[in-house]
This record gives C-alpha cells, sequence and structure tokens, in this order.
C-alpha cells in the first residue's frame, strides 16, 4: 500500500508566486525612492536660487541707498544706479560712477553702462526682467525720487518641458541722498 509522502518545502508555483509578489513590492519601494530623490533635488535647486536671489537683492539694495540718482534703462534694459561717492562696485569706482543693473541671457549682471558686468545670480530664465519704478509716482516736476520699487520677475522650471512658474520679487529702496538734501537745515 502506498501512502502519499507529506510536502516538505515549497511547491514550484507557491515560490514563483512568492517572488513576483517581492518584485512587485521591490518596484514600489524603489519608486517612492525615486520620487522622494526627484523632490529633493527640486527642493535643493529652488534653496539655492533662493539663496542666490537673496544676496543679489541684498546687494543691489545696500548699492541703492546709497545713490543719488536712480533711473530705468533701456540699453541693456535695467535699472541705473549713480552715486557722488567713492565706491568701488560692480568693477565700476570714482565719484558720479554709474552701475547697470541688468537681466543678460541667464544672468542677473551689474557693471558699467555698455558693459556685461559681473554676474549677481546664475541661473535665471532668459525671459526674466528687473523692473523700476521710482517712488513717488507719478513724481512732481523738480523733484528727486526719494525710493524705489523694484521688481525681479524670474523664471523657473522644475524638469525639461515642465510648466515654467514666474516669480516676482518685489523690494522697495530708500535713496539716503535725495531723503537727506531734502532735510530741512537746522
Amino acid at each position: 500500500m502506498n501512502h502519499p509522502r507529506q510536502q516538505k518545502g515549497l511547491s514550484l508555483v507557491e515560490l514563483m508566486v512568492a517572488l513576483v509578489i517581492g518584485l512587485i513590492l521591490t518596484a514600489g519601494v524603489i519608486n517612492v525612492f525615486l520620487g522622494n530623490q526627484a523632490a529633493y533635488r527640486e527642493t535643493q535647486r529652488f534653496s539655492e536660487l533662493q539663496d542666490n536671489i537673496g544676496f543679489a537683492i541684498n546687494f543691489m539694495m545696500r548699492d541703492m541707498r546709497g545713490a543719488d540718482v536712480i533711473a530705468k534703462t533701456t540699453t541693456p534694459e535695467g535699472i541705473s544706479v549713480i552715486r557722488d561717492r567713492v565706491a568701488a562696485v560692480c568693477d565700476v569706482s570714482g565719484p558720479g560712477s554709474e552701475v547697470i543693473y541688468h537681466v543678460d541671457g541667464d544672468a542677473l549682471r551689474c557693471g558699467p553702462s555698455g558693459g556685461t558686468g559681473l554676474i549677481l545670480v546664475q541661473g535665471v530664465k532668459p525671459d526674466s526682467t528687473l523692473q523700476f519704478t521710482q517712488i513717488p509716482d507719478p513724481l512732481p516736476s523738480g523733484t528727486d525720487p526719494i525710493g524705489a520699487e523694484i521688481t525681479l520677475i524670474f523664471t523657473s522650471q522644475a524638469s525639461e518641458g515642465g510648466p515654467q512658474r514666474h516669480h516676482a520679487l518685489t523690494f522697495h529702496v530708500a535713496l539716503r541722498g535725495p531723503i537727506l538734501r531734502n532735510l530741512p537745515n537746522s
């Protein structure tokens, strides 16, 4: 009489089902890991861009506060800062010197009029702009602006071929020179 033997271990079918389930779980874990890695890279990239733009804005504000005149320029399109004090900023020095801040290609630059200048921020999209509004606006005739509203509009793109995002950073700068000239003498 033959007695059926008890099976020890796994059959081939059970082993293959276990392998398929393990592969599906592994693929899910890898997919989550890759998604987190892409999100981390994007967060790092945006954080670096924020740091660079923060540096550029602080740099521009310090220069503009000491300016005697700020004006809009057309070639290159940007902002002209003229000061009567001796200062060496953006490869420009001497009293009455003019510094131009503008977006050129993929960089926010500063330098002498007509030059390409130093790079303040690298990696802005080419359609980014630097805008200027004098304060008060409109300016009464015969008066100098005492401040400026500066807007940096830049474009970012999370991935190649992805949607572009436009960001506008606006900040105000008080011009010390014109404000002090308008104070009554005591």
